[in-house]
């Protein structure tokens, strides 16, 4: 048990994730800040979903490796868990709607 929650502690830990977990959707969630300028009603809205996605892409990696938990394929399996999600995340970002689309108070580049 303490091997698991050792490597679980690894991969909760920021500083030990692939960079690009942690990197890409920080770049995508500071250019869409940036683009919101002075509206600090969807600042703050931006920021709420940005949390709550950061607790899914985590809560699906943990659960993804459970499966494997204590075993020597347990932080590949996170890993992958977590970039899996995260790129679907970035893809899907907000920093990447197109000119015209409604369902986003983000403006187009």
């Amino acid at each position: 048990m303490e091997a698991e929650a050792a490597k679980r502690a690894i991969w909760h830990n920021a500083s030990t994730r692939p960079a690009s977990v942690e990197y890409a959707p920080a770049r995508a969630y500071g250019d869409a800040i940036n683009r919101l300028g002075d509206n600090a009603e969807a600042r703050k809205l931006l920021q709420d979903v940005q949390g709550a996605g950061i607790a899914v892409r985590d809560g699906e990696g943990a659960f993804s490796s459970s499966g494997v938990g204590g075993g020597s394929a347990y932080p590949m399996i996170q890993a992958t868990g977590l970039k899996h999600v995260t790129d679907r995340r970035v893809a899907a970002s907000i920093s990447n709607a197109r000119r015209g689309d409604l369902s986003c108070p983000v403006p187009a580049k």
